[in-house]
């Protein structure tokens, strides 16, 4: 019995110790395939990381036409493992390698490349980039970097499986597969407007055919041109204005911000960038009654006829038969006359698309293009002429004749390359003056109070300089050289004290210009989309005219006008485009 207890012990014995060598290789196997699909898993994050930059680096390059990258810093791979390993091809990837820009890339979710927060503490805002900051940056590793040739992607640190590190998505042997659709971009053109953009600031070619104007920049005014039509960058500083919780689609968000940075001295005082219909009544989109005042019983025999019903109340309870006052309000039902563009010169629809499509645009470049010039043709009616092809470029003869609906179809005609071009929105307005306020260096009294030292005003006397003017604004032959003189009106040159003398486009440089942007004081109202307050006025125009002083109609100030009215000769209109 002894020795049988002793043998079946002994059995046990053996096989426990069988089980605990099984368990250890069991268990090994198992962590190592832990690990090893840990690593799977990392690289599959890294490669989907890389994905999503490389679609978002494709959509920033064909808006902006190059990388979002910082050129100034050259990031410096001699002597690191991701130079080595192979990965780099240098069939593909030759050239420079830069740091991309993750700030420049909206709605981007990363897995890794936390370092980035570290790149913008030790570069921030600099234009001007030091050796001692280069080196900082290329001591980061958690970071994504580009090939200015190729534009391919690649994550610094890497992701590393059985000794091999793996630095982008492909391999050595795939590199003649490299699923990259920047390879084949052609170069950008040398006239890129790259070195004058900014953290703040991006300003853009609109389109292949528009060309930098020479001699001009963001201290005096950087101008683009498409041989034709002349635009001025209106600077928006990305970093002084929009909150950090502000995104590019976030609209009520960016015009908040804005408005904050035009400031209470620029205050829109009730007026609101909105749709408006021929008879100036909104539509907010949770009721289809709206407000409504007329000027007249003719007004308001139009306006029944045009809405079918005319109401007292907002419920569509009580017709109305017959006008009462122009200080009465009315209710009338239209959302069935959103399609209606007399008004403003676009659908509701198209209206808040456009206003939505600017607003992103301001915000994801710092700033927008606006017309040098007034605008202008190549005749002179003595009525409304909706035939003419209006010109922004200097020396034109004045686009007036216009209601504020023909104004916003013509300017979406102007050639506006990839972008969009239309009539000024009134928040646009104010950002032009917080332009000149800012970078222009001009006091707020100028821009608010009295406008009379930079602006065409009755009671302002001037050189005129060049191009032409006229006194009576009847016909094209009324016009004459501003080297002939007009008694009483216009002599030696000189536009006398408290006349009324209207100029073609850009006439004058010294008086009327600032930051390369003419007439924007005075010489003819300006169409805008605002809205005004006004109950039956609601087409706003600004700047004031040549029939107008200064210290009473400066600049910013607004004015009401009908939207059937074409208010004759002293009424314009600036595009802008973004």
């Amino acid at each position: 019995m002894s020795n049988l207890l002793k043998s079946q012990k002994g059995v046990t014995l053996i096989y426990l110790a069988t089980a605990v060598i099984v368990l250890i290789i069991i268990t090994n196997v198992i962590l190592y395939s832990l690990k090893d699909n840990l690593q799977v898993e990392q690289l599959k994050n890294m490669q989907n990381d890389i994905t999503n930059i490389r679609d978002k680096v494709n959509s920033y390059y064909a808006q902006y036409g190059e990388i979002p990258a910082n050129k100034n810093i050259e990031y410096n791979i001699a002597g690191r493992d991701i130079q080595t390993s192979g990965i780099i091809s240098t069939a593909v990837d030759t050239g420079k390698f830069y740091v991309i820009d993750l700030k420049a890339i909206e709605n981007l979710s990363l897995n890794y490349g936390k370092d980035y927060e570290k790149y913008k503490q030790i570069v921030g805002n600099n234009t001007e980039i030091t050796d001692e900051m280069k080196n900082q940056v290329n001591q980061l590793t958690d970071i994504y970097i580009i090939n200015g040739d190729s534009n391919n992607v690649f994550y610094v640190q890497g992701i590393e499986i059985d000794g091999q590190k793996f630095y982008t998505d492909y391999s050595v042997e795939d590199v003649d597969k490299v699923p990259v659709s920047l390879v084949d971009i052609p170069e950008k053109t040398k006239d890129d407007l790259s070195e004058f953009q900014t953290a703040d600031t991006k300003p853009y070619l609109p389109g292949d055919d528009f060309s930098h104007v020479e001699g001009t920049d963001l201290k005096t005014g950087l101008v683009v041109t498409d041989g034709t039509n002349y635009w001025t960058w209106v600077e928006v500083p990305k970093t002084q204005v929009f909150a950090s919780d502000t995104t590019e689609n976030n609209y009520e968000k960016i015009e908040d911000d804005l408005e904050a940075y035009t400031g209470t001295l620029l205050s829109r005082n009730g007026y609101t960038d909105q749709w408006y219909d021929v008879y100036g009544a909104s539509y907010d989109g949770s009721s289809s009654y709206s407000q409504v005042r007329f000027e007249n019983t003719t007004k308001f025999n139009e306006a029944k006829t045009y809405y079918g019903v005319i109401y007292s109340d907002n419920t569509g309870a009580t017709p109305v038969e017959s006008f009462g006052s122009s200080s009465t309000t009315y209710y009338v039902k239209i959302d069935d006359k959103l399609d209606d563009n007399r008004g403003c010169g676009l659908s509701y629809s198209e209206y808040n698309s456009l206003k939505q499509t600017m607003l992103s645009s301001v915000y994801r470049n710092g700033g927008f293009w606006i017309g040098q010039y007034e605008a202008g043709a190549d005749s002179y009616p003595a009525k409304e002429d909706n035939s003419r092809t209006p010109v922004i470029a200097q020396g034109k003869y004045p686009y007036n004749y216009i209601t504020c609906a023909n104004a916003q179809i013509k300017s979406s005609q102007l050639n506006s390359g990839d972008y969009t071009s239309s009539l000024i929105f009134g928040i646009q307005w104010d950002l032009v003056l917080k332009h000149l306020q800012v970078k222009g260096r001009m006091s707020v009294a100028d821009l608010t109070e009295h406008s009379t030292n930079w602006g065409n005003y009755s009671e302002a006397e001037f050189p005129i300089g060049n191009g032409k003017y006229t006194t009576t604004s009847e016909t094209e032959n009324s016009f004459k050289l501003y080297t002939e003189n007009t008694s009483g009106y216009v002599e030696n040159s000189t536009k006398l004290k408290n006349t009324n003398v209207l100029l073609t486009t850009g006439a004058n440089s010294s008086q009327n210009c600032k930051m390369n942007i003419y007439d924007f004081a005075g010489n003819q109202w300006e169409r805008t989309l605002e809205k005004s307050t006004h109950a039956y006025y609601s087409c706003t125009s600004r700047g004031g005219s040549c029939y107008r002083d200064g210290s009473s109609y400066p600049a910013s100030y607004r004015i009401d006008f009908s939207t059937t009215d074409i208010n004759g000769y002293y009424t314009s209109f600036r595009p802008v485009i973004y």
